[in-house]
């Protein structure tokens, strides 16, 4: 059945305008962010996004259409809205391989890694760039969209290599008031950092997706790094920056070296777990900071 009306459609768009699910082109769900964010930045309108107005806080952009609908969990689709939705390909990370054989009752799954024990997760997104870009028949928009974050990686270095010496970087999230994921090996921003030729103030240990989650105190250990801060962040942690030095200068958060100093930057939402999309938005982010100079830094 799904055959007939896919050649439906096809002789369709032949007649038709090249409008949404008329271009003969597959129709993609991507279950995993870190790849919908992928076939966005291809330029591959999906057919669906699952918890929608989450993905809308934590990443952001690139955005999908107003219309693309909500596809509920994403361990736990909503698998009528996923049949309706009426996909070609669903598209997993193997972190979604116990749902694997329920989906395939919809359509034929598709997976690809980002993040795998190797911590290549740059490199690996340029390979799932070029995958992505094949099976959504696109492979122009898959090349653009590395060269893209290529240059924009590039213009970082740039920058880096123009000041004589710049400060280490500690990427952080906070979870709660008093806990923050911070990236080291193995995550998106450290790939960025590292290609762009800047410090990862992290050097411990890092878990799969390349993060440590530690108690804020752990910030008092990195006296020379910059602080950045991405976004979302709890509602407490705002206020206490927003007010200034009036709660900086007391308290645990006001021993903190970059708050205390000033020297950190809120960064918008930046999703940890994305592909090349991410990595883009976070040098191009950073780029237009003021990168601090250590070289006569006595603060």
């Amino acid at each position: 059945m799904r055959r007939i009306v896919l050649a439906l459609a096809l002789a369709l768009s032949a007649t038709m305008g090249a409008g949404a699910g008329e271009t003969g082109k597959p129709r993609l769900i991507a279950l995993d962010w870190g790849l919908a964010t992928t076939l966005l930045g291809i330029g591959v309108e999906l057919s669906g996004v699952p918890e929608k107005p989450a993905f809308l806080d934590w990443v952001q952009e690139p955005a999908p259409a107003p219309s693309s609908p909500d596809l509920g969990l994403r361990l736990a689709p909503d698998m009528e809205r996923l049949e309706e939705a009426d996909p070609d390909f669903i598209l997993i990370s193997p972190q979604f391989a116990s749902i694997e054989k329920r989906l395939e009752s919809i359509a034929p799954v598709r997976s690809f890694a980002i993040f795998t024990p190797e911590k290549t997760p740059l490199a690996n997104a340029r390979s799932v760039t070029r995958a992505l870009g094949d099976l959504a028949e696109n492979p122009e928009g898959a090349e653009a969209l590395i060269a893209d974050t290529d240059s924009a990686i590039a213009a970082l270095r740039e920058k880096a290599e123009a000041q004589s010496k710049t400060c280490g970087f500690l990427v952080v999230n906070f979870v709660r008031g008093g806990t923050v994921r911070v990236f080291g090996e193995g995550s998106l921003y450290g790939g960025v950092l590292e290609e762009a030729g800047l410090a990862n103030g992290w050097t411990g240990a890092t878990n799969f997706w390349g993060f440590a989650t530690v108690p804020v105190s752990e910030l008092l250990h990195h006296p020379d790094d910059e602080l950045i801060i991405v976004s979302p962040v709890p509602v407490e942690v705002r206020q206490m920056l927003e007010a200034g030095d009036g709660v900086l200068s007391t308290g645990l958060f006001g021993k903190i070296p970059a708050l205390r100093k000033g020297r950190y930057t809120m960064m918008r939402p930046v999703w940890s777990f994305g592909g090349l999309t991410e990595a883009r938005t976070f040098a191009r982010e950073l780029s237009a900071t003021d990168l601090p100079d250590c070289s006569n830094d006595n603060s």
